[in-house]
């Protein structure tokens, strides 16, 4: 069978599986909640990268390992497609006051894309330098809810549209890295990044249109309140790497990224803890009485990671990954200014340590055409009810000096939190429940001169 004609039949069987991927996009502005920087190839090896040498995305995951495959140079470019999907309910009563079902009262569908790439050079024998531009921070989220009323029986219209409720969150904190590597013995290899961290286009939009005053509206007249959401300065976020390969079969990697702080300036939607759930939460006021700045602490990411070449006829690599964050050393504080007082505070969100386990296997049963499978499991700064596993698939094909790779990641997520638009009619007893899921799609193109 022609070789073109195979990767895209296969291609378009792994896409048709792709389900989604677990993101909380609502606390989005609170956390990162993606992870760094990745190709095609190492995240359809379940986001791996800690033990092998891939390519530009080793400036983020291990900088020791940056390579170009003893060519002069190589450029990479990597484009995302993501489709992402909440819905809210709440819990239907019977009589006898036992759930009957979730009614499902708002569903909101986006797509986004992502543009990444860089290039590795080879300064000199076991000397390579490596420049990119990657996504270190997404903000992204939309919502938007239409309002209905309830009208009595003989009304030919019993649930009209009475307003809509919206929010929106856009931009992100782009890392424009710079980073060498350089063996120091003939089996241990050092290297170091330096990531520049710049926003770009971050805006923050709060807004409630009310057709016709109703009490299941969460206010009785309309407003909207839109800031561009600024970082108060660009920062710097270094991340250093080692590798040791005790022999031609095995690969060990270890890499740490210092914790950075960043500040925002212009922020409206101020962070708070939500007292029902404990959960992160934000407060809108209802007037535009107060701007502020609030100021993050990320904390330090450490990782270790094995390579293995295994003893088969065709050619087969394993890698496994364990990822550390002490998420209790993160930090929020806000300083807002209210007429002409100034105040400042620290919110406790209490976040727990979590861990991260990345597995993945490539095997080639065609010289120029890899299968590759990977798995992630991750614990949650906010709890188990945010544990989740990931699934990624993958394939690539090599023409000349071209290498075209695509992966794909999928997962689920499901947790209990207050409707965000409460209605002015009544007080809400339960929780909703609200279900996040996202489909990614990633492909690079990398060329080698």
């Amino acid at each position: 069978m022609n070789h073109n004609i195979m990767i895209l039949k296969y291609g378009l069987t792994l896409a048709s599986m792709i389900s989604s991927l677990g993101a909380q996009a609502y606390f989005s502005s609170i956390f990162p909640q993606n992870s760094g920087f990745r190709s095609a190839r190492t995240m359809s090896l379940g986001m791996s990268g800690v033990a092998t040498s891939a390519g530009i995305e080793n400036i983020w995951t291990n900088p020791a390992l940056l390579s170009t495959n003893e060519k002069r140079l190589s450029i990479t470019a990597i484009g995302s497609l993501r489709r992402f999907e909440e819905k809210r309910s709440f819990p239907v009563m019977d009589m006898f006051d036992d759930v009957v079902t979730d009614n499902v009262y708002v569903a909101n569908r986006y797509w986004y894309n992502n543009l990444e790439g860089g290039m590795v050079l080879k300064l000199r024998k076991n000397n390579y330098l490596g420049l990119s531009k990657s996504t270190f921070w997404d903000f992204t989220y939309d919502y938007a809810e239409e309002v209905r009323g309830s009208l009595p029986s003989g009304t030919y219209n019993r649930d009209p549209v009475r307003g809509y409720n919206e929010i929106h969150r856009g931009g992100q904190i782009t890392a424009y890295s710079i980073g060498m590597s350089q063996t120091v013995f003939s089996q241990i290899k050092i290297g170091i990044t330096a990531n520049i961290l710049k926003g770009e286009s971050m805006v923050d939009r709060y807004a409630i249109n009310v057709l016709e005053p109703d009490e299941a509206l969460a206010s009785d007249s309309s407003y909207t309140f839109s800031s561009d959401v600024s970082l108060a300065e660009t920062t710097m976020m270094p991340t250093f790497g080692i590798s040791y390969q005790p022999n031609r079969q095995y690969q060990i990697g270890f890499s740490y990224q210092k914790g950075v702080d960043l500040s925002f300036n212009n922020v409206w939607t101020i962070p708070k803890i939500n007292e029902r759930t404990q959960l992160p939460g934000f407060h809108h006021p209802s007037v535009w009485d107060s701007t502020g700045q609030v100021t993050i602490s990320l904390p330090a990411k450490m990782s270790i990671g094995v390579e293995a070449k295994m003893k088969n006829p065709l050619k087969t690599k394993a890698v496994f990954e364990l990822h550390y964050t002490d998420w209790s050393k993160y930090k929020l504080t806000t300083e807002s200014t209210l007429d002409t007082s100034q105040t400042q505070s620290e919110m406790n969100f209490s976040f727990k340590e979590a861990w991260e386990i990345h597995g993945g296997i490539e095997h080639y049963f065609q010289e120029q055409i890899p299968f590759r499978f990977g798995f992630i499991f991750s614990e949650s700064p906010l709890g188990q009810e945010f544990e989740r596993i990931q699934i990624t698939l993958g394939s690539a094909y090599v023409w000349g000096k071209a290498t075209f790779d695509f992966g794909i990641i999928f997962g689920s997520l499901s947790y209990r939190y207050e409707d965000i638009f409460p209605a002015m009619a009544d007080e809400t007893i339960d929780l909703e429940t609200v279900n996040e899921s996202s489909s990614s799609v990633k492909f690079s193109i990398q060329y080698d001169f």
